[in-house]
């Protein structure tokens, strides 16, 4: 390698900026790119004092798909350029790859300080950045008509959601609060009784003395972080199966809820034959799967196989690894039906709650004091980011004194 004064003038370029170098684990993965390299790239830029013209620099990149492009743009928060190592990672005009003559930044920062919400983190990504975050995102794409312009600028794969959405209005003309509710559905996962839903949710708005706006999305056939954001950004309510497009809630409104483990499972038999199958599991009868991947009487489906294995003689104690694997693949990929009976008296008791939390001006750490913040088994994460009191405070993401949660789970 040159060192500076081995090389010609001429061959050098020198900028008077700051270059923020990071990396990325599975770019064209929604949650990895944004919560594991975009949002601490952020981070990282604010808080060195980055411009906007600070340049960017992706020496690496792990676990490239080879047929999906990276999702990451850094345009909404520098102007500068974004140099990569790998052609493949070139999706914008602010990528370019790596110049062959050197170039000198007065000022160089390195990683992004592993900055995220999880145990293996150093340091938190606070409360405050992703609101600011949100904000910026928001000013550059959407804010003000903008989002007419980005379209002019994108590919038909990065608008496909855009163009793909549905939307619903329900119009009482005696109301004036309204609400927005957007729904994913996916290919897998996909929700059975989607219109079922979305009809009664129509007919419940009245009950919840609102007007709904409900969309239906679609993220599987291309969807932009541009058109993520303008989809998300006046979304209250995002009902959603778990997965990695449920991160678009980045953009969604303060204080707005996310439903994405309601009482919905339904069952596909061949599936979850090819899944045990697959994990060298053996197979009780079609009707004793059946049984168990219905969650019939409120047994977990791999208790449920359990109990059948063991009836069968074919189950040892370090079985349960495997089966736990097998049966969480299956949960993972299953279609959903909506219990419409027990969800739709939910969202309503959600509304008529966001309507008084937004009169009084509860703040996200006063929710979670009233156990409304977080759904089932909620304690750990909440003591590490929201209350300190786990991994000796150092996650802690919301202002406030450290302190024992002292809640319990929001399940209706």
């Amino acid at each position: 390698m040159k060192t500076r004064r081995d090389m010609f003038d001429s061959d050098v370029r020198f900028m008077d900026e700051t270059v923020f170098v990071y990396g990325l684990y599975h770019p064209e993965h929604y949650a990895h790119m944004l919560f594991n390299g975009l949002l601490a790239l952020y981070r990282s830029v604010k808080h060195y004092n980055g411009t906007n013209n600070s340049w960017t620099y992706r020496p690496h990149a792990t676990a490239i798909s080879t047929d999906r492009p990276p999702l990451i743009t850094t345009e909404f928060i520098t102007r500068g350029k974004d140099i990569v190592a790998d052609k493949r990672n070139i999706v914008t005009d602010q990528q370019v790859i790596v110049p062959h003559a050197p170039i000198c930044f007065s000022r160089a920062v390195v990683g992004t300080g592993a900055a995220c919400s999880l145990q293996y983190c150093q340091q938190p990504i606070e409360s405050s950045t992703y609101a600011s975050f949100r904000k910026d995102a928001l000013s550059y794409y959407v804010d003000d008509g903008k989002f007419e312009n980005v379209t002019n600028h994108s590919a038909e794969k990065d608008l496909a959601c855009v163009h793909s959405m549905r939307v619903m209005n329900t119009l009482h003309s005696n109301i004036t609060t309204r609400r927005t509710i957007a729904i994913i559905n996916r290919r897998s996962r996909y929700i059975t009784n989607i219109q079922q839903l979305i009809d009664s949710l129509a007919t419940s708005s009245r009950i919840s003395n609102s007007n709904y706006v409900i969309k239906e999305i679609d993220f599987d056939h291309g969807c932009s972080l541009a058109s993520t954001a303008y989809l998300l950004h006046d979304v209250d309510i995002l009902v959603t199966p778990h997965g990695s497009q449920e991160g678009a809630a980045v953009f969604m409104k303060d204080n707005s809820v996310v439903c994405n483990k309601v009482d919905c499972v339904e069952t596909d038999l061949p599936y979850a034959k090819y899944i045990l199958d697959l994990h060298g599991i053996s197979l009780p009868s079609d009707n004793e799967i059946e049984q168990c991947i219905s969650w019939t009487d409120n047994i977990y489906a791999i208790d449920c196989m359990k109990e059948k294995l063991k009836a069968m003689n074919a189950y040892k104690d370090d079985d349960y690894s495997t089966l736990a694997i097998a049966m969480s693949y299956y949960m993972k990929d299953a279609p959903r039906k909506v219990d419409l009976s027990r969800f739709i008296p939910f969202i309503e008791q959600v509304v008529q709650e966001m309507d008084e939390f937004e009169r009084e001006g509860t703040s996200y750490r006063e929710i979670c004091d009233l156990h409304k913040c977080c759904g089932f088994d909620c304690r750990y994460p909440l003591e590490v980011t929201v209350y300190g009191s786990q991994l000796d405070g150092r996650l802690q993401a919301w202002e406030g004194e450290s302190g024992q949660w002292k809640g319990g789970d929001w399940q209706e």
